[in-house]
């Protein structure tokens, strides 16, 4: 019953992405997946296992999946480079889900709009703190 719980939390996450991105949910997830990763390669590998801790249990799964500690943290200073990242870590359906620039900021900024509704507050701010500024002015303005 306990995972039918956390699958449930999943599920209602990935519902509200898809609600933010207007699309199904199968892009939603993989829209979560590109931006998760791209954020957890980003952090030092400290921050992004604190950050995995406060994620609902399915996506913390999600989050951890294929991570190499030893290839972190990814310099990244600018935003063009980010959305790259994020288009990067969609792997195949990069060019489906994310067929220009706008889609991948759209993704980038739904994602964080609901781990910013879903998570302990202050959580995104303290990711925020380590974000290079021009990367956090991706996201600011939609999620604040």
């Amino acid at each position: 019953m306990l995972f039918d719980n956390y699958a449930a939390e999943g599920n209602r996450f990935l519902h509200a992405v898809a609600y933010e991105l207007n699309c199904n949910t199968a892009r939603a997830a993989r829209a979560t997946r590109s931006v998760l990763h791209a954020l957890r390669d980003r952090l030092p590998s400290d921050e992004a296992i604190q950050f995995a801790q406060g994620l609902p249990m399915a996506l913390k799964g999600i989050y951890i999946d294929q991570y190499d500690i030893s290839d972190t943290p990814v310099v990244i200073r600018t935003p063009k480079k980010f959305l790259d990242f994020i288009f990067f870590k969609a792997g195949k359906s990069a060019n489906t889900d994310f067929p220009d620039r706008k889609s991948m900021l759209e993704a980038l900024r739904g994602v964080f709009f609901v781990l910013e509704n879903h998570l302990d507050p202050g959580q995104i701010s303290h990711v925020k703190k380590i974000l290079n500024k021009d990367i956090v002015e991706l996201i600011v303005e939609y999620v604040e």
